[in-house]
């Protein structure tokens, strides 16, 4: 009994040593997913390196169509179809060498991350396309307006105006092309006058090429009850000088 107990100690450990090596040739020479390796850092890398590239152009693509308006619909199409693909791959690519290139794992953990990423895409892009609509001349409430409108040229009022301008000259003109009538009637609104030039209360000024008054006893003549000027009341609705209504 004795001696029979010392071989099988014995004999396991003879057998032991070399199964064991034995079975780490088989672990090696193993295909994947049995076999456990490294991850591969350079792959990861890589991949990260492409979404997080892709996901820079495709926020810069989206403030400018939607912010600044720099880019057309076309371009804008354009950089969607190459950025976008880009960045599903850097972002399969990543997942891959993480996962240790098992691809239906890779693939799970790349749609989590792909939806992930842009999401946070989304959100940082609405915040920089807010900021850009309301640097100066978007985003204003219906009360700024109407002190551009009265001749308010304190805060949002100079902005708006800044705006309002160009297109209420540019609207009159098509209806009137008279220059004088058009420059009245932006004087009248408190938007002849740029922004930055006026202070305070608004005081008429003339325009640059304002003919000379009529003379008193001209019969087409009236006098401004504003700034006296004395005009054809037949060919303006307005007084050139300061754009007082007849």
């Amino acid at each position: 009994m004795t001696e029979s107990r010392r071989s099988r100690v014995v004999n396991a450990y003879a057998v032991g040593p070399r199964t064991a090596r034995e079975r780490a040739r088989e672990i090696r020479a193993a295909p994947l997913p049995e076999r456990r390796r490294d991850r591969p850092v350079v792959q990861i890398l890589v991949g990260g390196a492409m979404a997080l590239g892709a996901m820079a152009a495709l926020l810069v693509t989206a403030v400018a169509y939607w912010g600044d308006v720099t880019i057309s619909g076309t371009d804008a199409a354009i950089r969607l179809a190459v950025f976008g693909p880009l960045y599903a791959a850097g972002v399969y690519v990543a997942c891959l060498g993480w996962e240790r290139g098992e691809p239906d794992k890779a693939l799970r953990l790349a749609i989590i991350l792909g939806i992930f990423g842009l999401a946070i895409l989304a959100v940082v892009a609405l915040i920089l396309i807010l900021i850009a609509k309301s640097d100066g001349k978007f985003d204003l409430d219906l009360g700024d307006v109407g002190k551009a409108l009265d001749g308010d040229r304190s805060g949002a009022g100079d902005a708006v105006a800044g705006v309002v301008q160009p297109v209420v000259r540019d609207v009159y003109t098509q209806v009137n092309p008279d220059p004088l009538a058009t420059w009245a009637v932006t004087r009248q609104a408190g938007l002849a006058a740029p922004p930055e030039t006026t202070a305070g209360p608004v005081t008429p000024t003339p325009p640059p090429d304002l003919p000379p008054p009529l003379a008193k006893d001209d019969p087409r003549g009236h006098d401004c009850a504003r700034c006296g000027y004395r005009f054809d009341v037949a060919a303006h609705l307005a007084c050139p000088s300061c754009g007082q209504p007849t």
